[in-house]
C-alpha cells in the first residue's frame, strides 16, 4: 500500500479530497492531512511516503515560493499540485518548477484524484526501473571489461563445472579454442590427475555447507606448456544462469619460482653460515697446531741454547712460521669476492730459482715421509714479468696439497716450461687421486673432495679457490686431470711478457 502526504489547509478540500480517495482507492492508498509546510517537512523527517499532494496556498508560506520549499523537503518524491487556477500558464509553471503533474481543484473528483496519483507513481516506479536497468548495464559493462582484460583467469560454470562463460586468461589458461567455450567442462581441459581432483572439490563443495574451495592444480595450457595454479572456487548466482560456480585461476609459476628462489637463497646462507662456522674450527686448529709447535721449540732452545745441532730447530721454526703465513694469505685472498680487486705487484723475476725454494721449502716434510720432490724446469728466459708473491702462492698450495695425499714412498713432481709468452706449471703427485664426480666441486670455497678426505685430512678447503682466484686474476688459468688412486695433475697457464719490454706496473 502506497503511503501519500496531503498539505492542504482548506477543511471543505481535505473533505472533498478524502471522499474522493475513499471512493475508489481506499484498499491502494493510505494518506495523512496537513494543514501547514512547517507540519508536512516534519512528517517527511518522521515517516515515509510514496507521493506528495500540495496545496500551494498555505498559511506558513506564499503561493509562488511553496512548490520550490516543498521539493527541497521532498527529497526526490513525487509532488502533485492542487491549485485553484485553472489557466494552462499556472499549470506549466507548477510542471518546469518539478512538480509531476497539476491538478486544479474545480475538476478534482475521485476517477481524476486516483488516475493522477496511479499515473504519478506508475511512472515514477518505471523511471526507477530503467534507471537501474541503466546502472546495470554499465556495470555489467565496465565489468566485463575489467574481467576480460585481467590476467586471472576466471570462468562461470554451473554447478557440475559446464562452461558458461570465460575470459582470455582462462581460455589460455585451459587451452580453450579462441572462439569461446562450448559449454564442456571445465575438466576437459584439465590433466587427468587434476581432473579428478576438481571433481573430488566439487562433490565436497556441493556436500557441504562452504561457499569457496581452494585447491592446487597442474594445468596444461593450449601451447602444451604445463604450469602449476591455484583454483579458487565460489558457489554464486550467476545472472540469468541461476546456481552457478565462480573459477578463479591463479597462475603460481612466477610465485613457485622465487619461492624456489627464497629456498635456494635460504640454503646457501645457511651453507655458507655453516661453512664459516667450520672455518672458524678450521682455522683454529689450522693455525694453533703450528703455532704450539714453534712455541715448543723457542722455548726449548730458550732452555738449551744454541749449538751446532739448532739449524734443524730453526729450520722447522721457518717453515711453520710460513705456513702459517701462507694460511692467512689464503684468507685474505679470499675475503675478495672479485678476483679484480686483488692486487698485483709485478716485477722480473727468476723461476728457475723460485722452483727451487720452493723444493727447499718441503724437503723436510717430504724427507719425513719418504716422499721424493722431483723437478723439470725448461725456460726460454732468464727472467720473467710477473707477481713472483702471487705465483709462489699458488705453487705453495698445490705443493702443500700434493704433500698432504701422497702416501709414504710416493713422489711428487713439479715441473715449469715457458713458451709463446706463456709460463706453465705442473704440480704432479702419485696420491690418493680424484673422482670427475668431484672434481667438479674441488674449485669452490671451504671444499674437499668428499667428507670421508676432510675427515682424514684436515685444512681449510681454501687452497684450490685461492689458486684459481690468482690466476684468474693474473690471466690465466688452472686445470685438474686425475683419476682415483692414479693422483692428481695440476696444470698453471700464466701469461708472462717479453722482458725486453716493460709494461707499466699494474694497480
Amino acid at each position: 500500500m502506497k503511503s501519500i502526504l496531503i498539505v492542504e489547509d482548506d477543511p471543505d478540500h481535505q473533505e472533498l479530497i478524502d471522499a474522493s480517495l475513499r471512493g475508489h482507492a481506499k484498499h491502494a492508498f493510505e494518506w495523512v492531512f496537513s494543514s501547514r509546510l512547517s507540519q508536512a517537512a516534519e512528517l517527511l523527517c518522521k515517516r515515509k511516503f510514496d507521493l506528495i499532494l500540495l496545496d500551494l496556498s498555505l498559511p506558513d508560506s506564499a503561493f509562488n515560493e511553496t512548490l520550490g520549499r516543498m521539493l527541497e523537503f521532498a527529497r526526490g518524491l513525487p509532488v502533485i499540485v492542487l491549485t485553484s487556477l485553472d489557466d494552462r500558464r499556472t499549470i506549466m509553471g507548477m510542471i518546469h518548477q518539478g512538480a509531476h503533474d497539476c491538478i486544479p481543484k474545480s475538476m478534482l473528483n475521485s476517477i481524476m484524484l486516483e488516475r493522477a496519483i496511479t499515473y504519478c507513481l506508475d511512472r515514477e516506479e518505471i523511471q526507477r526501473e530503467n534507471l537501474e536497468k541503466e546502472r546495470r548495464l554499465v556495470y555489467e559493462s565496465g565489468f566485463r571489461k575489467l574481467v576480460e582484460n585481467n590476467r586471472i583467469g576466471i570462468a562461470i560454470t554451473s554447478p557440475d563445472g559446464r562452461i558458461f562463460e570465460a575470459n582470455h586468461a582462462a581460455m589460455t589458461f585451459l587451452g580453450i579454442d579462441t572462439g569461446g567455450p562450448t559449454e564442456a567442462r571445465i575438466q576437459d581441459f584439465l590433466p587427468p590427475e587434476a581432473a579428478a581432483k576438481l571433481d573430488e572439490a566439487l562433490r565436497t563443495l556441493e556436500s557441504s555447507e562452504t561457499e569457496e574451495s581452494m585447491l592446487d592444480l597442474d594445468f596444461l595450457s593450449g601451447t602444451g606448456k604445463s604450469f602449476s595454479g591455484e583454483l579458487v572456487i565460489q558457489s554464486a548466482n550467476w545472472l540469468n544462469h541461476g546456481p552457478s560456480l565462480i573459477f578463479s585461476i591463479h597462475d603460481l609459476t612466477r610465485r613457485k619460482e622465487a619461492e624456489a628462489g627464497l629456498m635456494s637463497a635460504l640454503e646457501r646462507v645457511e651453507k655458507e653460515s655453516q661453512a664459516k662456522s667450520d672455518l672458524i674450527s678450521m682455522l683454529s686448529h689450522d693455525i694453533r697446531t703450528p703455532l704450539c709447535s714453534i712455541i715448543s721449540v723457542v722455548e726449548y732452545l730458550n732452555l738449551v741454547g744454541l749449538d751446532e745441532t739448532s739449524d734443524g730447530y730453526l729450520e722447522s721454526i721457518d717453515q711453520l712460521a710460513r705456513s702459517v703465513l701462507n694460511l692467512i694469505d689464503n684468507i685474505l685472498v679470499d675475503a675478495r669476492s672479485d678476483p679484480q680487486s686483488i692486487r698485483l705487484n709485478k716485477d722480473f723475476c727468476r723461476v728457475d730459482k723460485l722452483v727451487e725454494s720452493l723444493t727447499d721449502l718441503y724437503r723436510v716434510q717430504a724427507d719425513k715421509k719418504s716422499v721424493r720432490i722431483l723437478t723439470d724446469v725448461t725456460l726460454d728466459r732468464e727472467e720473467h714479468y710477473l707477481d713472483q708473491g702471487k705465483l709462489q702462492q699458488i705453487l705453495n698450495n698445490l705443493i702443500s696439497n700434493a704433500l698432504k695425499f701422497t702416501p709414504e714412498n710416493g713422489t711428487i713432481c713439479l715441473s715449469a716450461e715457458s713458451r709463446d709468452d706463456w709460463l706453465h706449471f705442473v704440480v704432479k703427485d702419485s696420491g690418493i687421486g680424484i673422482s670427475l664426480e668431484d672434481q667438479a666441486r674441488l674449485f669452490q670455497p671451504f671444499t674437499q673432495a668428499n667428507e670421508s678426505v676432510q675427515r682424514k685430512y684436515g685444512g681449510t678447503g681454501l687452497g684450490l679457490s685461492i689458486c684459481r682466484k690468482l690466476c684468474q686474476r693474473m690471466g690465466g688459468s688452472i686445470s685438474l686431470e686425475s683419476e682415483p688412486e692414479q693422483g692428481a695433475a695440476f696444470t698453471v697457464s700464466l701469461p708472462c711478457p717479453d722482458p725486453d719490454v716493460k709494461p707499466p706496473e699494474e694497480a
